[in-house]
């Protein structure tokens, strides 16, 4: 269970929305967008702050705001939801704790906030900037992560100065699902392979004290 959970009301419709993540949930992975009538299309929790990708493309957020997490740079907690200005045509979203990521129909993503960037650098209240030399097919965050499912089937992470970029063998992966210590693929030939943030290494077998990346969930079974 998550340290705090708040709960979002958004067009009549109550969701729970997980708090911080140090804990290790996860809150992101690849949404359905809604086919309700209401202007919602997918809605996404961070740490103290959430964001909805509208049915028109555009993206609003509410909440926490003094690291840049609303996507306007930084400012005031905003208890309504607010328009991030510059971004259309968003598809898919993944919030962590300071900072978010979108991905359009170009598959290039687009993040802001506080935190480090792919491409080495860091984002310091950052508005919303294209991150080159990636086409992302999906992206999960949590903590202080954030990993993508590149077009290539590599799958690249970031968010700390030792966030490892796995060489997940063979198969070819079709999901990755972030938590705060820890990611994991699937792949296209059922198996699951995950691999640690930092120090934590195992995940999904029965150990969790021996870095090692990736490692297969090997006590899957088959069902």
């Amino acid at each position: 269970m998550r340290g705090i959970v708040g709960l979002c009301l958004v067009s009549l419709v109550v969701v729970a929305c997980g708090g911080p993540t140090g804990d290790g949930a996860s809150n992101s992975g690849p949404k359905t967008p809604s086919t309700t009538s209401g202007p919602v299309s997918i809605l996404e929790c961070g740490d103290h702050y959430t964001c909805a990708i509208l049915k028109g493309g555009t993206l609003s957020c509410w909440g926490a705001g003094s690291q840049g997490q609303l996507g306007n740079g930084a400012g005031p907690d905003q208890t309504k939801p607010t328009k991030v200005e510059g971004l259309s045509d968003v598809k898919h979203i993944a919030l962590a704790s300071t900072y978010g990521c979108i991905l359009g129909s170009d598959r290039v993503a687009r993040c802001w906030g506080t935190g480090r960037s792919p491409n080495g650098g860091s984002l310091d209240h950052a508005r919303p900037q294209a991150i080159p030399g990636m086409l992302v097919n999906d992206i999960s965050g949590s903590g202080v992560l954030m990993c993508a499912r590149l077009d290539g089937g590599q799958v690249r992470c970031w968010g700390t100065e030792k966030t490892p970029n796995p060489n997940l063998g063979p198969g070819k992966p079709i999901d990755v699902q972030v938590a705060a210590t820890h990611g994991c693929v699937q792949k296209d030939d059922g198996t699951v392979a995950c691999w640690d943030a930092e120090q934590w290494g195992g995940a999904g077998t029965e150990a969790m004290n021996h870095p090692k990346l990736p490692s297969p969930a090997s006590a899957l079974g088959t069902g």
